[in-house]
């Protein structure tokens, strides 16, 4: 858990959907959790802000962990410059997610993937099948870049849920996946 460590925080633009924060209070980084990077006139994160926010976050005590760029964002349907942003978090080592819900889906259409060039640089990417590709019921994905990611973020390891242990296959398809220790049989 967080108890004892340096409190963590994350950038996102001033347009940012309320989930992110929302997220960040149920990860427990509180109410300072989500520090907020300056935008430009068309609504988009500006670049040049993430190292001021990342310095405010800095002296307030937090350590960034993580930087979130909107593809699109839902109030203004701006497309931040995944780009650029992949650039600040790979010089800064920090997690690189696009809030694709609206947007990502972009990226299947040639005359619009000049919007999200960038997001394959994403650690990870949220979609949401039942806005524009128009599923009748919520459906939302969650994809990363890196091969077990996800994994070894979620895995539990139980020795009642290590049905596929001995197949020598990453079980991604299985979220109830674990891994059998030698004791449990």
């Amino acid at each position: 858990g967080l108890a004892g460590a340096q409190p963590l925080a994350i950038l996102v633009s001033e347009q940012a959907h309320y989930s992110n924060d929302r997220a960040a209070r149920i990860l427990g980084l509180g109410a300072g959790g989500v520090v907020p990077v300056p935008v430009d006139d068309e609504f988009r994160l500006d670049p040049a802000g993430l190292a001021d926010a990342h310095r405010r976050a800095e002296d307030g005590g937090r350590r960034v962990f993580a930087v979130i760029g909107n593809a699109c964002s839902t109030a203004t349907g701006a497309f931040d410059p995944l780009d650029a942003i992949a650039d600040y978090a790979a010089e800064h080592d920090l997690w690189f997610h696009v809030d694709g819900a609206h947007g990502a889906i972009a990226a299947l259409a040639p005359a619009y993937r000049h919007l999200v060039a960038g997001i394959e640089r994403a650690d990870s990417v949220v979609i949401d099948a039942h806005k524009m590709l128009l599923q009748p019921a919520l459906l939302t994905a969650v994809l990363y870049r890196r091969r077990g990611a996800a994994d070894r973020t979620f895995r539990q390891e139980q020795s009642y849920v290590g049905f596929h242990a001995d197949e020598g296959e990453f079980a991604w398809w299985d979220s109830g996946y674990g891994r059998l220790s030698a004791a449990s049989g």
